[in-house]
């Protein structure tokens, strides 16, 4: 059985009238995928395939994507992201 390839991309938008980073998270695993998991490193879980998320607190966090196909065979790939603040210059 064919296993499926995880891959997301994460864009990171500072809310300047909330003071919280958005989180754009766009899928791009391969097309066999039907089941999706995001773990967002700071205990919050999304089964959604492409969402929108604002982190509340600032640090590192480690975004893991877990993807299964019809096989029941599975795939996952984590990126690390600093989330902060915006510096004027």
């Amino acid at each position: 059985n064919p296993s499926p390839l995880a891959g997301f991309e994460m864009v990171f938008a500072a809310d300047s009238l909330l003071e919280l980073q958005r989180l754009d998270i766009n899928n791009l695993s391969s097309e066999d995928v039907l089941d999706f998991q995001y773990n967002l490193g700071n205990g919050d879980t999304i089964y959604d395939e492409s969402f929108l998320y604002f982190y509340e607190e600032y640090g590192l966090y480690e975004i893991t994507q877990w993807v299964e196909n019809q096989y029941g065979c599975r795939d996952s790939l984590a990126l690390g992201r600093r989330v902060g603040k915006r510096r004027s210059i």
